[in-house]
């Protein structure tokens, strides 16, 4: 079957080299495998599902679904089974992100609607979720969602700041896949909220890939165009206007 995502393993501890790697699959099969020998998973999860992406932190390591559910496994990849559900969308998920401080999960994803809410053999609509769910691993429970103004989070990242700036992961990127792109504090400061936008070619272009430098100075779109825009980050609210630094086609 197709892979879906995958993500580097740490089963000995996150302060080591990676040694394995978890991929999702498009059936609801995710495997790991051994960097070393990489010739047979050396464990197959079930998920019931296909997995949408994949992350790791201290504890589990985490994969995203279509059922819009993230599941949480064994971070030191013992066992096979499923620790906990997080009940994040009725549709399936399109992103989920760890925050620095390891312990709080954030997923974007679409909200499933019957067409006719009475009959129980309805076709299923699916639509953005406006909502970014935001969950305490410690606890595994649910907090106060975020909301992107104006648009509909499909990707979720965070920007390290300067260490002048007092640490990491002060600021976080939610962008939609019209290009739509907010910097906000996901602690909730709204005036330090940022609005800038990633030029589309077409009305059928779409964002499809986000990466941040490891510096926060600097973030990344690419489209399903093919086109790669370049943004600088801590900049005015003007100066966001003429953000964009960079475009290669």
């Amino acid at each position: 079957s197709f892979f879906s995502c995958s993500t580097l393993c740490h089963p000995g501890g996150i302060g080591m080299s990676p040694s394995h790697i978890l991929t999702g699959t498009k059936t609801s099969l995710a495997f790991a495998y051994d960097l070393q020998t990489f010739d047979k998973p050396i464990l197959t999860i079930d998920l019931g599902t296909s997995a949408i992406c994949c992350r790791e932190n201290s504890y589990y390591t985490l994969a995203a679904c279509e059922d819009g559910k993230v599941k949480l496994l064994d971070g030191g990849l013992r066992s096979n089974k499923i620790l906990h559900n997080l009940e994040a969308h009725t549709g399936p998920c399109s992103d989920v992100w760890l925050s620095p401080n390891d312990s709080t999960l954030y997923t974007c994803g679409r909200v499933a609607r019957p067409i006719n809410p009475h009959d129980a053999l309805s076709p299923i609509k699916y639509s953005y979720d406006p909502l970014v769910k935001v969950f305490d691993l410690r606890t595994n429970r649910q907090l106060p969602p975020l909301r992107m103004q104006n648009a509909y989070p499909n990707y979720i990242r965070f920007v390290p700041p300067p260490l002048s700036m007092g640490g990491y992961g002060a600021h976080m990127l939610l962008v939609s896949s019209n290009g739509a792109i907010q910097v906000i504090d996901p602690n909730g400061n709204n005036m330090d909220t940022q609005n800038l936008f990633a030029p589309l070619s077409t009305q059928r272009d779409s964002v499809t890939s986000v990466a941040v430098s490891s510096s926060g100075q600097l973030f990344a779109t690419g489209n399903y165009s093919g086109t790669l825009s370049q943004f600088a980050l801590g900049l005015s609210n003007e100066e966001y206007n003429l953000g964009q630094i960079q475009k290669i086609n």
